[in-house]
């Protein structure tokens, strides 16, 4: 028997670190197998899928909102629902979040 391993069958914290497999760093993409594992994932290209509710209400005079929420037959008469996604790539990781972030800007300007 291998006299590294307790008999209890408990390794012992400098026999546990021996024993921890390497990972990889950051997650692997299925299909990506033909990427240069070599490159830094922040230089490759990015995208960013937003995924949004809409609530949309009557806003009373006193600038409350009204408690009822638009349904999607309501909506249907607009051709949306009450779900929306949109797409930002970029080339980079900073360009993907840069291009996103001046989106949601622009959105949060209104």
């Amino acid at each position: 028997m291998d006299d590294k391993i307790p008999k209890e069958g408990c390794l012992n914290f400098e026999q546990m670190e021996n024993t921890t497999p390497k990972l990889p760093f950051g997650p692997k993409i299925v299909g990506q197998h033909y990427a240069d594992p070599d490159m830094p994932r922040s230089t490759k290209p990015h995208i960013a899928i937003v995924t949004m509710k809409l609530d949309i209400r009557a806003m009373n005079p006193d600038g409350t909102l009204d408690i009822h929420v638009m349904g999607d037959r309501a909506l249907e008469k607009y051709r949306i629902s009450h779900k929306a996604q949109f797409v930002v790539k970029g080339s980079s990781e900073a360009t993907c979040i840069q291009k996103l972030k001046n989106i949601l800007e622009k959105i949060n300007d209104g």
